[in-house]
C-alpha cells in the first residue's frame, strides 16, 4: 500500500487521506496517479465543493482490464491499468482517467431516466477535461480532445436523440463533454462551473429530488446570454452538426510589416431528426477563427497569432484577419468545439509572391 495526503493550499477545506492499494510489483503508475487525484482535489474542491470525505483509496483488482470504477471515497481498477505507461510527449491518458473518475466523487444525484448517462459520465469528462487543462495544460487537453474525436470505439451516432435524452456511449462519453467544454469557451469558465456547482448543492440534500438532464439544462439556461442561447439549444435540445471546411488560405505582408491573411471557407450545419434523417439548417453564428505561427522544436502546433470568433454563415466566405508575425496555419474552429469529425479545418498559409 501506498499512502499519501492532499492539503487543501488555501487551508479552507480539510486534509484528506490518500491510499493506494496495489500488486507490489506494480509501482510506476503510482506517483502519475497520486499526482492526479491531488490535482483533481485542487481543481475540484475550489470550484465545485468541498470533497465530502476525510479518505480517498484506489484499489488494484484482477482481472488485468484497464477500466476504472468509483463509488464514494472509493476507485477500483483492474491490473491492466498500473502497465499503461504514457510515451514520452505523448497523451497522459492515465492522468486523464484519474481525474474523470475523481469528477464522479464530485457527482449529482440523478435519476434512472433519459439522459441520466450524461448526468454521470459527461459531466465527470467535463471535470476531467478541466483538471488537464489547469493541471498539465492546453497541449495535453488538445490530445485528449483528438483521442475523443476517433471514432474508436464510439462511433458518431447520427439519430434524433438529443443530448438532453442521450442513452448511449457516445453521447455520454464523447458529445457531452464536448458539448459543455464547447459551452464554456463561449460562455465562460466561471459561468458553467458556477451552473454546475448550484446543480450539486441543488440536489445533496437527502430528501432532495434526483436531478435530470432537464434540471442541468436550466442551470446552464440561466448563466447563458440572450445571444448564445441559440448554441445551448443546438448543443442540447436538437441533434446538431455543423462541418466546418477552411477551403485555402494565402497571406501578404504590408509595409509596415504585418500580415494579411485571407482566409476562404465553407460551413454547414445539420440537424438529424427521429429517424435519422438529415437536414440543412441555416447558419449565421459564432465560430472560433485561429491564425497559428510556425511550430516550435517538439510542438505539434505553433503559437496562436489571432484567436477571435467571427460570424459565419453557410456557404462559402471569405474571412480577412491582420497578424503581428509571419502565418503557417490558420482555419475555422481548428480546436473542434463545433464540428466533431474532419480534419480540414485548418490548412497551411501561402505566402509567396
Amino acid at each position: 500500500m501506498h499512502e499519501a495526503r492532499w492539503d487543501d493550499s488555501t487551508g479552507a477545506a480539510p486534509p484528506v487521506a490518500i491510499r493506494v492499494f496495489h500488486n507490489p510489483r506494480h509501482t510506476a503508475h503510482v506517483d502519475r496517479m497520486v499526482r492526479s487525484i491531488r490535482a483533481s482535489l485542487d481543481y475540484y474542491t475550489r470550484e465545485f465543493g468541498r470533497y465530502p470525505y476525510s479518505h480517498l483509496t484506489f484499489v488494484e483488482r484482477p482481472p488485468a482490464g484497464i477500466g476504472m470504477h468509483a463509488e464514494p471515497g472509493l476507485v477500483s481498477h483492474g491490473e491492466g491499468f498500473p502497465l499503461w505507461n504514457p510515451e514520452q510527449g505523448g497523451l497522459d491518458l492515465p492522468f486523464a482517467i484519474v481525474a474523470h473518475e475523481m469528477g464522479h466523487e464530485w457527482g449529482v444525484a440523478y435519476a434512472s431516466v433519459e439522459g441520466a448517462p450524461v448526468m454521470s459520465e459527461s459531466i465527470a469528462w467535463y471535470y476531467g477535461m478541466k483538471a488537464v487543462e489547469h493541471t498539465l495544460g492546453l497541449e495535453q487537453l488538445r490530445r485528449l480532445m483528438r483521442f475523443f474525436r476517433d471514432p474508436y470505439p464510439y462511433e458518431p451516432i447520427r439519430r434524433g436523440e438529443p443530448l438532453l435524452r442521450g442513452l448511449d456511449p457516445y453521447m455520454s462519453y464523447r458529445k457531452g463533454p464536448f458539448a459543455l467544454y464547447t459551452l464554456s469557451e463561449y460562455v465562460g469558465e466561471e459561468q458553467v462551473n458556477g451552473a454546475l456547482r448550484r446543480l450539486r448543492e441543488k440536489h445533496a440534500a437527502a430528501d432532495a429530488p434526483l436531478a435530470t438532464t432537464l434540471d442541468l439544462y436550466a442551470e446552464l439556461k440561466a448563466v447563458t446570454p440572450d445571444s448564445l442561447q441559440y448554441l445551448l439549444h443546438d448543443l442540447f435540445e436538437v441533434n446538431t452538426f455543423w462541418a466546418l471546411e477552411t477551403l485555402r488560405a494565402s497571406a501578404q505582408q504590408a509595409d509596415s510589416g504585418t500580415w494579411q491573411v485571407a482566409l476562404h471557407v465553407r460551413a454547414k450545419k445539420t440537424v438529424a431528426d427521429s429517424a435519422g434523417v438529415v437536414s440543412p439548417v441555416p447558419m449565421d453564428e459564432l465560430v472560433e477563427v485561429i491564425v497559428f505561427a510556425a511550430p516550435g522544436e517538439g510542438e505539434r502546433i505553433g503559437r496562436r497569432l489571432y484567436q477571435q470568433k467571427h460570424r459565419v454563415k453557410s456557404g462559402d466566405q471569405s474571412i480577412t484577419v491582420t497578424v503581428n508575425e509571419k502565418p503557417f496555419r490558420a482555419g475555422l474552429d481548428p480546436f473542434h468545439l463545433l464540428d466533431l469529425d474532419a480534419d480540414d479545418n485548418t490548412t497551411e498559409v501561402a505566402t509567396g509572391p
